[in-house]
């Protein structure tokens, strides 16, 4: 089964094979493809982060403060 980033890449990369010789198109697919990894974790990190402190929030609720006890001078 073919993906859609399948049946885009090979032609580009053939495209930069054929104008640019055999080695430009490994090394420009590998480029690109460690750029958008890049930019999918990057993106995942910046969505994930906000729901991973709202869970911790949850998880470990802020405690009231203490109170003092009342003084009881008789003095």
């Amino acid at each position: 089964m073919t993906t859609p980033a399948q049946g885009i890449g090979a032609p580009a990369l053939g495209a930069v094979v054929t104008a640019h010789g055999l080695m430009a198109g490994p090394v420009t697919g590998a480029a690109v493809l460690g750029g958008f990894l890049v930019l999918v974790a990057v993106v995942g990190l910046v969505v994930l982060m906000p729901l991973h402190r709202a869970d911790r929030e949850a998880a470990h609720p802020v405690p009231a403060p203490v109170r003092e006890p009342a003084r009881t001078d008789s003095a």
